[in-house]
């Protein structure tokens, strides 16, 4: 079980919980920034995510930084203080002092009809969501 949750899919290279935060983002807040830990709020409800909002947040943090060396491709804009090159991102701020905001482009490397056609089996407890592929 704690593979599945922390290897990426080959497919589209999100662990589970990343997956989870970007379908969400598609579903309620694609126009609009928000708060980390409302949006973890959000994530948990809709997605029946059930290890801990703690990790969430943090993983929501990871897909927000734009520092040097941290992502390839930023999915998720950052909206205050995530953390420095010099620091290794150590120096993040609080997360209900962080917001964030879906990238333009993520939303040209995902489509929403796409992700929306695989929603049925990612809302049930038992499953997570299929891959666009």
């Amino acid at each position: 079980m704690n593979n599945e949750r922390s290897i990426p899919k080959l497919v589209d290279g999100f662990k589970s919980c990343q997956r989870k935060i970007i379908i969400t983002f598609f579903k309620g807040y694609d126009k609009h920034e928000v708060q980390v830990e409302q949006l973890t709020r959000s994530v948990c409800e809709m997605t029946t995510y059930h290890h801990g909002q703690m990790s969430l947040m943090l993983e929501t943090i990871i897909l927000a930084k734009n520092y040097v060396g941290t992502n390839n491709i930023n999915l998720l804009e950052p909206v205050g203080l995530y953390g420095t090159r010099l620091e290794s991102g150590k120096d993040v701020g609080n997360p209900r002092y962080l917001s964030t905001k879906l990238s333009p482009l993520a939303r040209k490397l995902f489509h929403t009809k796409i992700q929306m056609k695989h929603l049925n089996n990612f809302f049930l407890p038992q499953t997570s969501p299929n891959s666009p592929i």
